[in-house]
């Protein structure tokens, strides 16, 4: 082999390693869709996360919030929503809803719902 072959084969497995690094580790993806004027953060451990919109007081919607994570424990993406909510100062988040779904490669999870501050 020529002594050009190295290098591609060290990129080679390189790249072979960070995608096993990756499909193994798991991943999570959030975004926010902001509605209104983004306010100060709040504490993300005071975020409430709601299934329903009982917020059982008036509020304003302040974005929607996604999160999408590779994992297989609820608790993981409900943890991400409350940081992605309190980013952008919300209080709670509403109708969340979380989706279960089988993929290729690993199990996965995606939760949503409306990030609001209470008024």
């Amino acid at each position: 082999m020529s002594s050009g072959g190295v290098p591609v084969q060290r990129a080679w497995r390189r790249t072979a390693c960070l995608l096993a690094a990756w499909v193994l580790g798991g991943c999570t993806y959030s975004s926010v869709a902001e509605l209104a004027a983004r306010r100060g953060p709040t504490d993300p451990a005071s975020v409430r996360v709601l299934a329903g919109n009982g917020a059982g007081r008036p509020h304003q919607v302040l974005g929607v919030v996604a999160v999408q994570s590779d994992g297989e424990d609820p608790e993981d993406v409900l943890e991400e929503l409350r940081i992605r909510a309190a980013e952008i100062g919300a209080d709670a988040v509403v109708d969340t809803e979380i989706h279960f779904g089988m993929g290729v490669w690993s199990a996965g999870l995606r939760a949503s719902g409306a990030a609001v501050k209470f008024q």
